[in-house]
């Protein structure tokens, strides 16, 4: 569901199982587009997964799960080192291991980029913690295998670039538990140039890793048009980008609602107006250094440490540094709750300590009265561990199909124009245009201009055959948020409605945007391929089955192109089209028709019967089948399929229907 499509169901270097150099070379996404990613490492493990399972989601759910399990553990032994509590380190990791929020990180398979980000960057901080103290070739190992998995970790999420923020961060913590008795303290001096060369060390690894995405994705920049895509004015952004984080650290205490995206249109700060911005980001900017002082001042490191760990983490994901993928999602928190399980395991433990009976006991009754405070706060951590159980658990079930995902979040906030923009697009998947252009328009109204609504709409109102206006909405969004799939859109509906060159100035520009995305060097073929521009079209198919392989759109096309140039490979092309289309009418009515033409009739007409047979069968197959019916002399069948089609209020139509007439 969601980003699992285009990342891997739709992948060609995931389902190809690609090699560590392939994989090193491909950017993220199957397409390339402005925020295109660089995770090989996520990638790697997708493609482990697809090829050990043959694509079976299980595989995936259980890799995530272990990944999970591997960050609590880690969290757990960092936390009892840092909070210098065993009790206090085992409250962390179950406190993480349950907490609500994570449900989207673990229960969706594309969340795995945010887990092994954080499972990797916990593991180099371990290792650097493992190693203080030890002897001076320890130490070296310590430092190369956490050098190891901070580059792993960049490699999976950019996320982790705060790496060595964090690494500075939990050594001074543990410094500092370290010299405690010490007389005089922390020798910060000292401390400063023991840190200089591992710091220097984690800035090369990210240097060299910010090179390397640079070298694959052709830009150092980032480019994402989130606040764009919103309607969003610049005057805005700021407030919105505050409310966004104000929002983001309401849920470590109170994970209420839990969404796949959150709604622009209902964030607090929105509508407040620049003043309300302004004391809500100073609320936000200047509370967090007084609650680090405060905390110092009255000896109170883990409060400090804890709340330091979620501020640095959060930057990455506030769109306050920068802009990136999402406005908000809750799996961008998985890092920065880190440090909010570290707090409220250190508060679980000084609860749970002190004289008292067991929380499963009653308390005697004359327990005095501090006693009777120790039982009640015993309590009310079993139910907090309890009832955080019970909410992931239940968020857990929204992330079994799309279509409980988006019924979720329509419950819980039926004016996010999100969701029903994305169920508008589920129901375009199912066929069902006049509810996808309905949802779509309920998206609208809620964020006028909202782009993927209207891509949405316009989609809907084209498969309805409403070409101007359909042509009215994608104009729209295509200007509005440009991105090659919405510029490719355009470019088809154009095509379709005859005006060719406006259609093709379309698709090259898609193309241009985008010049390793399969669809759209798939479409700009088939439009020359119908032009009878074969020779201009055939190294563009070539290029797009290549990069998916197994896309049996792709494969009809380019079947086709070498067919009308008098190549017989195409024969295997439309074979494996037909193969690979499962219940694509239309890949099988395009394909068994060219296979009867070139000789194929037995082949063809297998693959007209299944296109025939479906429901969204496109017009034409049952006349191309009943033709190809008496063409491989089966008169009785094709007056079979002639009766099929009166009961199912079809008329034949072409030669098909001359031919009965002759009877």
């Amino acid at each position: 569901m969601l980003d699992d499509l285009p990342a891997i169901a739709e992948n060609p270097t995931v389902r190809a199982s690609a090699g560590a150099v392939e994989l090193l070379g491909s950017p993220y996404w199957n397409r390339e587009t402005p925020h295109n990613g660089y995770r090989p490492v996520v990638l790697a493990s997708y493609a482990a997964d697809w090829h050990v399972g043959s694509g079976d989601p299980f595989h995936f759910h259980a890799t995530n799960l272990v990944l999970h399990l591997a960050a609590t553990l880690l969290v757990a032994w960092l936390g009892a080192s840092l909070l210098e509590s065993r009790l206090a380190g085992l409250f962390s990791g179950l406190l993480f291991a349950v907490h609500p929020l994570h449900a989207e990180a673990v229960a969706h398979i594309s969340g795995r980029s945010d887990l092994l980000a954080t499972t990797l960057l916990l593991a180099a901080l371990a290792a650097r913690a493992a190693g203080r103290g030890r002897r001076a070739r320890t130490r070296v190992l310590a430092e190369a295998a956490a050098l190891l998995a901070f580059g792993l970790a960049l490699l999976s999420k950019e996320t982790a670039a705060v790496g060595p923020a964090l690494a500075l961060l939990v050594d001074a913590a543990l410094e500092r538990s370290a010299t405690r008795s010490a007389a005089g303290g922390v020798d910060r001096r000292a401390w400063a140039r023991r840190q200089a060369a591992p710091l220097a060390c984690w800035l090369a690894v990210l240097a060299g890793c910010i090179l390397l995405r640079g070298a694959v994705l052709g830009t150092l920049s980032v480019e994402f048009r989130a606040f764009e895509e919103l309607g969003l004015a610049p005057a805005e952004r700021a407030r919105v980008a505050f409310s966004v984080l104000a929002d983001e650290l309401k849920l470590f205490f109170f994970p209420d609602p839990l969404l796949a995206q959150r709604a622009v249109n209902l964030l607090p700060l929105r509508n407040t107006g620049p003043a309300g911005a302004a004391a809500g980001g100073a609320l936000l900017v200047l509370g967090l250094p007084a609650v680090l002082a405060g905390s110092l001042r009255r000896g109170r490191g883990t409060v400090a440490a804890s709340a330091a760990w979620t501020a640095i983490a959060l930057l990455p994901a506030s769109n306050l540094l920068l802009p990136i993928g999402v406005l908000q999602a809750d799996r961008l928190l998985y890092l920065p709750s880190v440090g909010i399980a570290w707090l409220l395991g250190d508060l679980a433990a000084r609860a749970w300590s002190g004289p008292g009976p067991s929380p499963a006991a009653a308390p005697p009754p004359g327990l005095a009265g501090p006693a009777r405070l120790v039982y009640a706060a015993r309590v009310f951590v079993v139910a907090l561990c309890a009832a955080s159980f019970g909410a992931t658990a239940a968020r857990n079930e929204a992330w079994q199909t799309r279509a409980d995902l988006y019924a979720d979040c329509l419950l819980q906030e039926p004016e996010n124009p999100w969701t029903h923009a994305a169920a508008s697009r589920l129901l375009l998947e199912e066929g069902r245009m006049v509810a996808a252009e309905a949802a779509a328009t309920r998206a609208l109204e809620l964020l006028p201009s909202y782009p993927l609504a209207l891509e949405a709409r316009g989609l809907a109102r084209m498969g309805r055959g409403l070409t101007a206006e359909a042509l009215e909405d994608l104009t729209r969004a295509r200007f509005a948020a440009p991105t090659a799939r919405r510029i490719m859109n355009r470019g088809v509906l154009l095509a379709t409605a005859g005006r060719a060159v406006e259609a093709e100035t379309e698709l090259r520009a898609a193309a241009a945007a985008a010049p390793g995305d399969a669809e759209v060097l798939n479409a700009l073929g088939a439009f020359l391929a119908a032009a009878h521009r074969e020779e201009e079209a055939l190294p563009l198919l070539e290029r797009a089955a290549r990069r998916d392989p197994a896309h049996a759109a792709i494969r009809a096309n380019l079947g086709l192109a070498r067919l009308a140039l008098g190549d017989l490979r195409g024969l295997g092309d439309l074979r494996e089209a037909v193969a690979r289309a499962g219940a694509d009418a239309g890949v099988l009515f395009r394909a068994g028709a060219a296979l009867v033409r070139a000789g194929a009739v037995e082949e063809g007409i297998a693959a007209l019967e299944r296109a025939s047979r479906s429901a969204a069968a496109p017009p034409g197959a049952h006349d191309a089948l009943g033709l190809a019916l008496v063409r491989a002399g089966r008169p009785g069948e094709a007056r079979r399929v002639a009766a099929d089609m009166k009961a199912a209020g079809l008329r034949p139509t072409g030669e098909f229907a001359r031919w009965l007439d002759a009877r």
